[in-house]
């Protein structure tokens, strides 16, 4: 996550959390989309960016889908200034 974008949510999820307010980022890694399938369809590019997936899968539109709509919810109501992955553990050090 870009740090700019990152400070600018937890900037935004603090000044408007009085209001009733919530922002948020959602950062997805490798998603199984159309906009991926030349590196999906490349059995050694694909195999090789897995071995660095903890999940050892790329994610679905609908796993993200799912957190945006948690996220959009009364469930998710109190999270606000989040950096949230959906990545399989990419981005985990």
């Amino acid at each position: 996550m870009k740090a700019a974008l990152s400070n600018l949510m937890r900037n935004i999820g603090k000044e408007w959390a009085p209001h009733g307010v919530t922002a948020n980022t959602v950062a997805p890694g490798l998603i199984d989309t159309d906009r991926n399938a030349e590196l999906l369809d490349d059995p050694a590019a694909y195999r090789a960016l897995l071995e660095r997936i903890p999940a050892r899968r790329a994610g679905t539109a609908e796993e993200v889908a799912a957190l945006v709509l948690l996220l959009a919810s009364d469930a998710g109501a109190y999270v606000t200034g989040a950096d949230l992955h959906v990545d399989g553990g990419l981005g985990l050090p």
